[in-house]
């Protein structure tokens, strides 16, 4: 509050929230030392448990800053190949060789039902590639269709979560295009 900036406030707290975790460290290995008895563990444990998490708050606040200041239509990639639902993997393994795309959309009768990317085909053994179609591999689109009005913080977050390399950006149900989390990872890394 009297910083009057989060981001200021986050870090004065965390590095604070440090200095208490290694204080506990060192009485944890003064203890283990001077009385050669092991409780002085838990205050190691309970130290480093608080410098983990001092760094955690710090991030996500720095994360949620930089990506807060960033429209979707700034990052977005708009040139999607569509492929049909019945393709086969080679046909889609094929179409990826082809094209400079690492996704492809997935359509079943001109809707999109989801996406597929080439990491996907890669972990499958190729003598499957014959039988196993497009919609048996793909991630469905409830999964990671978002509306183009979504905080990129909160996207970021769901993608991590969920470990999703790719999302799907719709305004009133039309495809806008894709949001790429390496290109997030990029933003951060170059910004925070």
């Amino acid at each position: 509050k009297i910083t009057k900036d989060v981001k200021k406030a986050t870090k004065y707290a965390s590095t604070g929230g440090k200095i208490f975790a290694w204080f506990l460290i060192f009485v944890g290995i003064f203890a283990i030392f001077a009385t050669d008895d092991l409780a002085g563990i838990w205050y190691i444990i309970l130290g480093a448990f608080l410098v983990v998490l001092a760094n955690a708050s710090y991030n996500q606040v720095i994360i949620k800053d930089v990506l807060n200041k960033i429209e979707i239509k700034e990052i977005i990639t708009k040139s999607i190949d569509p492929i049909e639902n019945t393709a086969t993997l080679r046909d889609i393994a094929d179409k990826f060789k082809k094209s400079s795309n690492k996704c492809l959309l997935v359509h079943k009768k001109q809707k999109l039902v989801g996406f597929i990317n080439a990491e996907y085909v890669k972990r499958i053994s190729e003598y499957k590639w014959d039988v196993a179609s497009s919609e048996d591999t793909m991630v469905k689109i409830d999964y990671i269709q978002f509306e183009s009005e979504t905080p990129l913080a909160k996207l970021f977050g769901y993608m991590l979560s969920r470990d999703l390399e790719y999302v799907v950006i719709t305004s009133k149900s039309k495809v806008l295009g894709i949001i790429e989390r390496e290109k997030l990872l990029n933003i951060l890394k170059v910004f925070s």
